[in-house]
């Protein structure tokens, strides 16, 4: 479930963070002159965080994942070969390519994940109200978007 991974990703951080700063200030390395800093930090923290609250349902799953992965094996790849102005440009090239790919299969319309689970939820629909009709389409934006009638 969306909501039950999200609450506990955000436990997690926030216990993270807690514990980060007590070693930190046990360590003395907290100068409180930096005071503004940390107090940026922590208001673009939490605006990040309502936003994201808010954006969440927007963005497309498999879409966020395909992009994550590109993002993390980008990163990885130019690191690897950061000593090696050649490697870099094939590996820039590589990553150019690939952002390309996913672009497209990102905007060929909706993922293949969503429509099996539209199908799941049309056939499960279908069995278990079969003689009620429905008022909302059921995936919008899909080829399955009809309504269901008796």
């Amino acid at each position: 479930d969306r909501e039950v991974w999200r609450s506990v990703a955000n436990f997690i951080r926030f216990t993270g963070m807690l514990v980060q700063g007590l070693m930190l200030g046990f360590d003395h390395q907290v100068d409180l002159s930096d005071w503004p800093t940390y107090l940026a930090l922590i208001f673009g923290g939490l605006l990040g965080l309502l936003a994201g609250n808010q954006l969440a349902e927007k963005v497309d799953g498999t879409a966020f994942h395909r992009w994550l992965l590109l993002f993390l094996a980008a990163g990885g790849l130019l690191m690897l070969s950061s000593g090696n102005p050649v490697l870099s440009g094939c590996f820039a090239a590589l990553v150019a390519v690939s952002a390309l790919l996913v672009l497209v299969s990102v905007t060929r319309g909706a993922s293949s994940e969503s429509r099996l689970m539209c199908n799941a939820n049309v056939e499960k629909v279908e069995l278990q109200d079969k003689g009620e009709k429905m008022s909302q389409p059921l995936c919008k934006g899909l080829e399955v978007a009809s309504q269901l009638s008796s």
